[in-house]
């Protein structure tokens, strides 16, 4: 209810106008609403009115990746990583910009030093494995590095969708669909267990088919290559 959630913040802002806090989350409120200028001032004032809030600096280089102002969003992590050496979620971040660039090595690096200073964060693991999987084909080190993800944080949705993810590009149907009706356990909202009911049972549909049709299968996938 973001409405509800702004008139809140405006309430909170008349209280303490200088509360750096209460800038950030308006930025988050303006980058759910996809309101990315307005979102990146309201992260630059939460920077400036707090210099040791982290939360402010990353979500200002994700937003300025996101509306193209790419050596801007760089600096801004150049700069927070100065200030910030050893946060974890930090690197995580500033590696999923490098793997949306298309920058795999340089992202696997910064994912890999985010699981150096903070183990127990589970989005890097999976981040690294996503990245691993898709450059290198790396498979056991994929399943690896997301399983490290579900010992540290079980109920980790990245790490269950991941999972599901690379089970089905393998072909391997049963495990896949297990991730899948755990992702349907994990919603939080009635849009995500609506996406994952949905996609879970277009897999199973698909599975069932390639069970009980082996010979349609068959004729399909000749066709294809023809």
């Amino acid at each position: 209810d973001l409405d509800t959630v702004s008139q809140l913040l405006e309430k909170a802002q008349s209280v303490d106008p200088e509360n750096a806090e209460v800038y950030f989350q308006k930025g988050q409120v303006r980058f759910l609403k996809q309101e990315f200028a307005e979102a990146a001032k309201d992260y630059e004032r939460a920077a400036e009115l707090d210099p040791d809030f982290v939360y402010p600096r990353i979500q200002l280089g994700v937003v300025q990746f996101k509306i193209g102002k790419m050596q801007d969003a760089m600096e801004t992590f150049s700069t927070a990583m100065q200030r910030f050496p050893m946060r974890s979620d930090l690197y995580n971040y500033y590696g999923e910009v490098l793997a949306e660039q298309g920058g795999t090595e340089s992202a696997i690096a910064a994912f890999e030093r985010a699981v150096e200073l903070d183990k127990k964060n589970p989005l890097p693991y999976v981040n690294q494995a996503i990245a691993m999987f898709q450059s290198t084909g790396d498979t056991p080190k994929a399943l690896d590095l997301i399983k490290c993800a579900l010992s540290v944080d079980p109920e980790c949705e990245l790490a269950v969708a991941a999972l599901s993810q690379i089970y089905l590009q393998l072909g391997m149907f049963e495990e896949s669909l297990s991730m899948l009706r755990r992702a349907v356990d994990l919603a939080k909202s009635e849009e995500e267990m609506v996406s994952a009911i949905t996609f879970r049972e277009t897999t199973a549909a698909q599975y069932r088919f390639m069970q009980e049709h082996p010979e349609l299968l068959n004729k399909m996938m000749m066709n294809a290559m023809q």
